[in-house]
């Protein structure tokens, strides 16, 4: 029997090599979700310009520039405008979305340079009212002189009110006559929101505490309140459509999110996104003045549409699904509905209810945003409305899973985070000069080797050098190199 020459079997082993189908080891469980960059692709290019550039020029992560330029948007649509999922289903433009960052990062900034317009307006609605004020002082002084002694006429004019756009902090009672006299909603900005979460605990006059008028508010119902004094004993609006961005730090915000926050569902309304932290260098860029012209020509165009006038209060113009939108929606909504039945956590079942009506309140947007003229919601503004959506739900449950860390496993998380901003690569010497929490050399190399034996990365030799020696190994993150 002919026998096969060691040539002729090493071709086959090789054609056999050739034809297999590679096989990916498996990846290593992961104990955190990892942070995914913010969907830029899915806002309408005068939002994506300005977050772009106005991140860029920061040096910041754009979803802290993202966050408050959405509920910024959402305020300036306000009560003008609504979506109709169906008949009886209509969800407000309301937003509430904080950006949760240690002291001294960029939070601030970002914050500012996105409520910037509505900030403005604000400016020139109080100039406008101090104008209509003396006017107004001037025509009653006129109307007292007309009538006898000191008792006002019939024709006493009334007092100017106050436009809103924007309220930085106010207590309940004077958020509701903001409300009364503004209808059409505005934004509360808070960039720092500690105080505002706090405030929910305080009872007043043994009916209840704040937080059941902001769960109202979030869903744009109805609010009452009764006072002690004042012309106005109580005051009532039928419709609300309050916006907030804010701020906070992750410690604050760990202590806030107690299991009655969770239960009451107030938790669940929020929208929370963690930034990644970059090193803070210098930087002589600045975002192009037609990018900052065209955002805050938006917000104007939005906050000056037209609305509808109803029997006691402002009737948003409603917006139906366009047609071929509509199987996108129902496709997401059953998805959603079927990953809720399969999560066994009674808060994540809660977020994700939640995210239904977020959804369409960011179709509404997103599709405003691009056509300030638009009659429908369009297949794109609801697709790109998901996408948002799979960002914030995945950055919400990221954000939970890490309250739920041992201290072991947040000290495994940072350090992996670290070395992901150092590009992935890191030496034992620079690990203990660059992070002051491993004093020595030996904790530095422990630490890395934890990893390594957890299946998050490897040591690596680089090649000799041509003045010889021998260089310092690298660790490197399994999600950069995978080389053998």
């Amino acid at each position: 029997m002919a026998t096969k020459s060691d040539q002729t079997i090493r071709d086959s082993i090789n054609q056999l090599i050739d034809e297999a189908e590679p096989i990916e080891p498996d990846a290593p469980e992961e104990n955190y979700l990892q942070r995914r960059p913010f969907p830029m692709d899915a806002l309408p290019s005068v939002l994506a310009e300005f977050i772009a550039e106005k991140s860029a020029s920061m040096g910041c992560d754009p979803a802290m520039v993202a966050l408050p330029v959405l509920a910024t948007t959402a305020a300036a649509i306000g009560l003008r405008r609504s979506i109709e999922l169906k008949e009886g289903w209509i969800e407000p433009s309301i937003i509430w979305a904080f950006v949760v960052a240690p002291s001294g990062t960029l939070k601030t900034p970002a914050f500012k340079a996105a409520i910037k317009p509505l900030l403005d307006l604000q400016s020139e609605a109080c100039a406008e009212y101090q104008t209509e004020s003396c006017d107004y002082k001037r025509r009653l002084n006129l109307t007292k002189n007309r009538s006898t002694g000191d008792t006002p006429g019939r024709d006493e004019p009334s007092p100017p009110v106050m436009k809103k756009f924007i309220v930085m902090d106010c207590t309940v009672e004077a958020l509701a006559l903001i409300h009364r006299d503004n209808p059409l909603g505005f934004l509360l900005a808070r960039d720092e929101a500690s105080g505002w979460f706090r405030s929910f605990g305080q009872y007043k006059n043994g009916k209840g505490s704040d937080e059941q008028f902001w769960l109202e508010l979030s869903q744009g119902g109805p609010i009452s309140v009764d006072r002690k004094t004042g012309d106005c004993r109580n005051i009532y609006v039928p419709k609300t459509g309050v916006s907030i961005c804010g701020t906070i730090q992750p410690g604050i915000l760990e202590a806030i999110m107690t299991p009655q926050r969770h239960e009451s569902g107030m938790v669940a309304r929020i929208l929370l996104a963690a930034p990644e932290q970059p090193e803070k260098r210098w930087t002589k860029r600045f975002p192009s003045a037609k990018a900052v012209q065209n955002y805050e020509d938006l917000i104007r165009t939005l906050t000056s549409m037209d609305s509808q006038k109803g029997n006691m209060n402002i009737t948003s113009k409603v917006l139906p699904l366009a047609e071929e939108a509509k199987p996108v929606w129902e496709d997401w909504y059953n998805e959603l509905s079927a990953r809720s039945q399969e999560t066994a956590d009674d808060r994540e079942k809660a977020f994700l209810a939640k995210m239904e009506a977020y959804t369409a309140r960011f179709g509404l947007l997103l599709q405003l945003a691009e056509n300030v003229y638009a009659e429908v919601v369009t297949k794109a503004a609801m697709r790109n409305a998901i996408e948002l959506s799979e960002w914030f739900i995945s950055e919400h449950f990221r954000l939970y899973s890490q309250f739920l860390e041992s201290d072991e496993e947040r000290q495994r998380r940072e350090l992996l985070e670290y070395i992901a901003r150092n590009g992935g690569r890191i030496t034992q010497r620079e690990l203990q000069r660059k992070r002051r929490t491993f004093g020595k050399a030996e904790d530095a190399k422990a630490a890395l080797n934890d990893l390594v034996q957890a299946g998050r990365g490897r040591w690596k030799d680089p090649k000799p050098g041509g003045q010889g020696g021998r260089p310092s190994s690298v660790f490197i993150l399994s999600t950069v190199d995978k080389t053998p």
